[in-house]
């Protein structure tokens, strides 16, 4: 009697201590697993909070733009509106788009003389940019003969400016000579006033 009691006592004392072990396991498991879950999701919210966390522009960044003449060796300062298509960049693609603009700067630029442009500073808050010119190059206009039309070039004589739409022919004979040869116009405004005669 007493070696059946010592058996079922030890097949119990068995018992207990297997389903210790295995409780003990799972609860070890179970503590593990969160940690090492919180060794990997760090690194990875880390890496989306630095792509998030770039400083972008607004349409309420200020956009200021210095301007600066070698040839006369001063600068001037226009704050504006930001451009729509600099909206929402960061430092870095604004800087490539900045690269863009100087192999292709528009018009009004060409015609003062533009050389470059550049990054000053970069917050959400405000951008500076920094525009050169060199204004010591030849300034006007001329009137050339572009096909059967009268097209208005820069002072280069290369660049087109725009075209009148006003045919040759409708011009007197010594106007057309003072064109066919580049008829100068040193200031905008009369270079307009000739134009405004031919076309009422």
């Amino acid at each position: 009697m007493k070696r059946k009691i010592y058996v079922i006592s030890f097949f119990v004392v068995l018992l207990l201590f297997c389903g210790g072990f295995f409780v003990g396991l799972e609860y070890h498991n179970h503590e593990i697993s969160p940690q090492k879950k919180q060794l990997i999701i760090p690194e990875d919210m880390e890496k989306v909070k630095t792509q998030q966390g770039d400083i972008i522009t607004t349409c309420d960044t200020e956009w200021s733009v210095q301007k600066y003449d070698k040839f006369s060796k001063t600068m001037t300062t226009e704050e504006m509106k930001i451009p729509a298509q600099y909206i929402g960049v960061t430092r870095e693609q604004l800087q490539q788009m900045l690269k863009e603009y100087q192999k292709a700067p528009v018009l009004s630029d060409e015609k003062q003389g533009f050389q470059g442009i550049s990054l000053v500073s970069f917050s959400k808050e405000k951008v500076t940019i920094l525009k050169t010119y060199d204004m010591s190059g030849p300034q006007g206009y001329y009137l050339f003969s572009k096909g059967d039309e009268v097209a208005v070039y820069l002072a280069d004589k290369k660049t087109l400016f725009f075209e009148t739409g006003i045919e040759m022919a409708e011009l007197p004979i010594q106007i057309q000579a003072q064109i066919s040869t580049g008829k100068y116009f040193e200031e905008e405004e009369s270079l307009y006033s000739f134009l405004e005669s031919y076309t009422s």
